[in-house]
C-alpha cells in the first residue's frame, strides 16, 4: 500500500454503543500521515476546566434544592393558613350553637331536676315491699 492510499483510505467505524444514558463516543482512529496534534497545556488547566463544570453542576443542584425547599415551605404555609381558617369557622359555629343552647338553660335545669326526682323515687322505693305480690304468694300456698 502506498502513502497516498493510506491517507485516502476510508476509516471503518464500529457501531456506536450506548451505555446507560451516556452518549456514545467515537473511537479515535489514527490516520497515518495525518496532522499531529499535541496538547501543550499543563494538566492543571484541563483539571481546572473539569472543576468548573463540576462546580456549575453543584451550583445548579444547590439552586434546585433551594427552589424545592422554598416551594415546600410555601405549600406548608398555605396548608397551615387553610387549617387555621377551618378552625376559626368551626369555633364560630361552636359559639353560635352555645348561644342558642343558652336560650334553653331553664329547660335544661328543669330536665335535670326531673331526672333527679326520678332517681330519688327509684332509690326511695327500692326497699318498699310489694304487698300485692307477697299476698298472692301466700294465698297460693294456702289450702282451700
Amino acid at each position: 500500500m502506498s502513502f497516498e492510499e493510506l491517507i485516502s483510505a476510508p476509516v471503518e467505524q464500529e457501531p456506536a454503543k450506548v451505555q446507560k444514558g451516556r452518549p456514545a463516543r467515537r473511537k479515535v482512529q489514527p490516520i497515518a500521515g495525518g496532522l499531529p496534534t499535541v496538547s501543550l497545556l499543563p494538566p492543571e488547566i484541563r483539571d481546572a476546566a473539569r472543576g468548573r463544570v463540576l462546580r456549575r453542576g453543584m451550583v445548579a443542584l444547590v439552586f434546585a434544592a433551594v427552589v424545592t425547599v422554598a416551594g415546600a415551605t410555601a405549600l406548608a404555609a398555605g396548608l397551615a393558613a387553610s387549617s387555621e381558617q377551618s378552625l376559626a369557622d368551626a369555633n364560630g359555629q361552636t359559639a353560635g350553637l352555645t348561644r342558642q343552647l343558652g336560650k334553653f338553660a331553664d329547660v335544661q335545669r328543669l330536665q335535670a331536676s326531673v331526672q333527679l326526682g326520678e332517681a330519688a323515687k327509684k332509690v326511695g322505693s327500692s326497699t318498699e315491699i310489694d304487698w300485692n305480690e307477697q299476698l298472692g304468694l301466700v294465698l297460693a300456698d294456702m289450702p282451700y
